[in-house]
């Protein structure tokens, strides 16, 4: 895939899909997993998505953190369905994954690791905030 300069990819291998985050133009973008079929996903001008997370255990619904609007979103495996999961507390999310029933981030502002329900119910959770150096990705 020629010129693409993607900052996260997932993929869901039970559809044959991946798809990858373009912080710079405020898109999420999907293919076939040979690189085929390139579609835009999800698009927000003057968004700033850093991560993107499959939920294998959801039929494969699509989880993204924007920092710049300071939320994490979901979708179901096609783009429909959007919801916002999560819009306070995150201070930056700058990589997300999910495990089972909860959603979990690292905030790039404060370098907290946080979890919270996948579907945004109830409250932040702090799991770690004393990091010697904040990372980059969680997996």
């Amino acid at each position: 895939m020629p010129g693409l300069s993607p900052n996260s990819i997932a993929l869901n291998p039970k559809r044959g899909l991946m798809y990858w985050v373009d912080p710079f133009n405020g898109k999420i973008e999907m293919a076939s997993m040979d690189g085929s079929n390139i579609r835009t996903f999800y698009s927000q001008p003057g968004s700033a998505m850093t991560s993107i997370a499959v939920d294998h255990f959801m039929d494969g619904r699509v989880f993204w953190s924007d920092s710049k609007q300071n939320q994490i979103k979901s979708a179901n495996h096609d783009g429909t369905g959007i919801q916002v999961v999560i819009d306070n507390g995150l201070h930056h999310p700058r990589s997300i994954d999910v495990h089972h029933d909860y959603l979990y981030w690292i905030s790039a502002e404060t370098g907290r690791v946080a979890k919270i329900d996948k579907f945004g119910r109830g409250i932040n959770v702090t799991v770690q905030d004393v990091l010697q150096v904040v990372p980059n990705d969680i997996k």
